[in-house]
């Protein structure tokens, strides 16, 4: 995966001519639910422009005025996304 991303990184593409190839990720079901339980979470962040990453499995990190947190759980997250202001 990492060697097709930096092969396509400039133009975004694998080749700049014919059918455009795509990798994806296959997750097992249980991680892709874990996943999901953060949809919510990131919505939020992206209406207050706080920029966060989904980490494998399913941490979420966030990163705020040059601080980093993670979380495992959709509840510490939404907890700490509610508190935010809004500025970053």
């Amino acid at each position: 995966m990492n060697a097709a991303r930096k092969l396509g990184s400039e133009t975004g593409h694998l080749a700049d001519t014919g059918p455009r190839i795509s990798f994806f990720n296959d997750f097992s079901a249980a991680v892709v639910k874990k996943r999901k339980a953060f949809n919510e979470i990131k919505y939020q962040l992206r209406k207050k422009s706080i920029d966060y990453a989904l980490i494998y499995p399913a941490t979420l990190k966030v990163m705020i005025k040059g601080t980093e947190r993670r979380f495992d759980t959709p509840e510490g997250a939404a907890a700490f996304a509610e508190s935010l202001d809004g500025t970053n």
